[in-house]
């Protein structure tokens, strides 16, 4: 959940969801939530499994949670779900229309090596956009922010990894607001830093 600064925020990671233990505190979680749940995962279908992400959507609907982005979080007073999906797998991303739709739904995409995305994959990034989900970044090449900033310093990190992450997508028409670290490596100089 949602710490008391709301700048750095912190989200459980759904991966391997149904066999990990937390699992029973996490849909205690969403039954009693009386400020945003911050959840995320990778690759749908694979280590994030489908059917997690349909019980989380179902929890949420079943205990009347508005299912929120990332960067609705700040205004948003009571309990919610936000659920973010992390890195570059979008075509995966993009098979999960259906499903987010079923749910009205929509979700926080992470977006990491965006220049590696074909035009077809492009498109897809653009119309889950469209559908009202948020795109926000996630570095250009997803590498360990703070051995990054050990080898090269952290305005080396800034140029190649964050600021390239931002300006790719508003080139592309978005609006940015929202950034995550990749494998949530942060320290208080990268939280000034970026913020």
């Amino acid at each position: 959940t949602a710490p008391a600064d709301p700048q750095v925020l912190c989200s459980e990671s759904l991966d391997g969801a149904g066999t990990d233990p937390s699992w029973q505190r996490l849909i205690e979680q969403l039954e009693t939530a009386t400020r945003p749940v911050l959840l995320h995962g990778h690759v749908p279908g694979e280590v994030l499994k489908t059917q997690t992400i349909v019980t989380v959507l179902e929890l949420a609907k079943r205990n009347h949670l508005p299912i929120i982005t990332y960067d609705e979080i700040a205004t948003t007073h009571g309990g919610a779900l936000a659920l973010a999906i992390d890195d570059n797998a979008v075509d995966d991303w993009y098979a999960l229309r259906p499903l987010l739709a079923a749910y009205d739904a929509r979700i926080t995409f992470f977006v990491s090596r965006w220049y590696e995305q074909g035009p077809q994959q492009v498109d897809e990034l653009m119309q889950l956009a469209a559908d009202g989900n948020e795109l926000e970044p996630h570095t250009v090449n997803h590498l360990p922010p703070l051995d990054y900033v050990a080898a090269h310093g952290l305005d080396a990190w800034l140029a190649d990894e964050v600021d390239p992450s931002i300006q790719i997508m508003e080139d592309h028409g978005l609006t940015p607001h929202v950034f995550a670290y990749p494998f949530g490596e942060r320290d208080d100089d990268l939280d000034r830093a970026v913020l």
